[in-house]
């Protein structure tokens, strides 16, 4: 089950920029492997990357920065304007089917209906036909990162999923990344029970 938003995703972004509008550091991960189950969403081959997890000055969601080895490479499925997010999608009908499934509500701006901010996200969806499939290094933001009661189990749902578990930040996570029918990567997260 969806319990929630955990995160953003923007790859490359410039964490001083993040800090001047408040955002402070939780934890940050340097030279971590990038697993092999993530190589369908990616637009090259990677093999390290540093993240960083920064938490805004007001209640609300959390940004996490990640730095791929190598520069950056194609196409970043979002857009965030600092509060919610716009995926450019090419097929915005089969795509407002797969986010109503994942739980968020709405037609045209679509939201998670979460009792906490921390946990909400609003996302529009804009449609162009034909648009390349998004991936995970590119430049931009990349993923939206959904918490689950069971990540493995909530990816199966919809077919063919990377999933994996590691540890980050000093917690073991299950990992599962799943692409929506517009082309859009969204990552679902299992936090350890404990």
């Amino acid at each position: 089950m969806i319990a929630g938003v955990a995160q953003i995703v923007l790859n490359g972004a410039d964490e001083g920029a993040l800090a001047a509008r408040g955002y402070a550091v939780k934890f940050a991960e340097r030279g971590l492997a990038s697993h092999p189950a993530k190589a369908p969403l990616q637009a090259r081959s990677r093999t390290r990357l540093d993240l960083v997890h920064l938490t805004p000055p007001e209640p609300g969601l959390a940004v996490e920065i990640t730095t791929y080895d190598g520069p950056p490479a194609g196409r970043a499925a979002y857009a965030w304007d600092g509060a919610g997010v716009t995926a450019t999608v090419s097929d915005a009908a089969a795509s407002r089917a797969f986010w109503a499934e994942l739980g968020f509500r709405g037609s045209e701006r679509l939201t998670f209906p979460a009792p906490l901010p921390s946990l909400r996200l609003e996302l529009t969806l804009r449609e162009e036909p034909g648009v390349a499939p998004g991936v995970v290094d590119a430049d931009g933001c990349v993923l939206v990162t959904l918490l689950s009661t069971n990540a493995f189990a909530d990816a199966d749902r919809f077919g063919p999923a990377a999933k994996w578990r590691e540890t980050i930040g000093g917690r073991e996570l299950a990992i599962a990344m799943i692409r929506g029918p517009g082309g859009e990567p969204v990552e679902l997260l299992e936090l350890p029970r404990t």
